[in-house]
């Protein structure tokens, strides 16, 4: 999915254990996602947007 996304794309996620093994490798994928300008939210943390002040 991070090799795929692209610019511009906004990536739902339901639980972040879906996504994640562990808080530091999600944050990693965050960071990833951030640098391709490619949203992510959290929906199980209250819809946190990455690329929102809230979410950084």
């Amino acid at each position: 999915m991070i090799d795929f996304s692209r610019e511009g794309d906004i990536i739902h996620v339901m639980k972040v254990e879906c996504l994640a093994r562990n808080t530091i490798n999600a944050l990693q994928i965050a960071d990833t996602l951030s640098a391709k300008g490619v949203g992510l939210i959290f929906h199980d943390l209250g819809n946190v947007d990455i690329n929102s002040d809230v979410g950084e």
